[in-house]
């Protein structure tokens, strides 16, 4: 799952809301009346707990935590082990804590990932790094083995020229856009209006 500092506002929001839906889910199992209930909480949650724990750990949050008793220290995954934990060990509340503090990364990241959804560079580097892999598709299409396309130097050179053949297209494409054309022309002539009075 992509570093939350590098997805758009779209697949934000989508983090955001799924999020909130676990932490609702956990938050039931926990206030749970009957036994029915908190086991039908359980499995709603555990659906979710792969996806979640990604989405903390794409936040930089570490599930992982220690625990000391009578047993000794253990390490666990609060998200994946919520139900096998002993409440006087770790309070609930700690355990939703960890999706809230996720939550609240999201939150902050709401405007960054808006200026990265309307950044021309962003789309650009991703068309770059689709077209430098038609190598490895077209590798693996005529039965190359992953290793020895991973290991491949002409594939990796092939990969090199292909991102190259991008790059220099899409400059091409950037230059001869009118408004960043004439911008560029009105930059140039005044570095040489000054260079020629100099």
């Amino acid at each position: 799952m992509r570093h939350y500092k590098k997805i758009m506002i779209i697949n934000n929001i989508h983090r955001l809301m799924y999020l909130s839906k676990s932490k609702t889910i956990l938050n039931n199992y926990f206030h749970s009346r009957t036994g029915n209930e908190r086991h039908e909480y359980e499995i709603k949650f555990n659906q979710r707990s792969h996806i979640t724990e990604l989405m903390l750990g794409s936040s930089d949050i570490n599930t992982a935590i220690h625990i000391t008793n009578d047993e000794g220290t253990t390490t666990v995954n609060v998200i994946r082990n919520f139900d096998l934990i002993n409440p006087r060990d770790v309070p609930p509340s700690t355990i939703v804590s960890y999706i809230d503090r996720a939550i609240g990364v999201y939150k902050y990241n709401i405007f960054p990932s808006l200026l990265r959804s309307i950044n021309p560079f962003l789309y650009i580097a991703m068309l770059l790094n689709a077209i430098s892999l038609i190598p490895v598709y077209a590798a693996e299409k005529i039965g190359m083995e992953q290793k020895a396309i991973e290991e491949s130097k002409f594939l990796k050179f092939l990969q090199f020229i292909f991102w190259l053949i991008g790059l220099v297209a899409s400059l091409i494409t950037i230059v001869s856009y009118q408004p960043i054309n004439s911008y560029i022309k009105d930059i140039f002539s005044t570095l040489t209006q000054g260079t020629s009075n100099a």
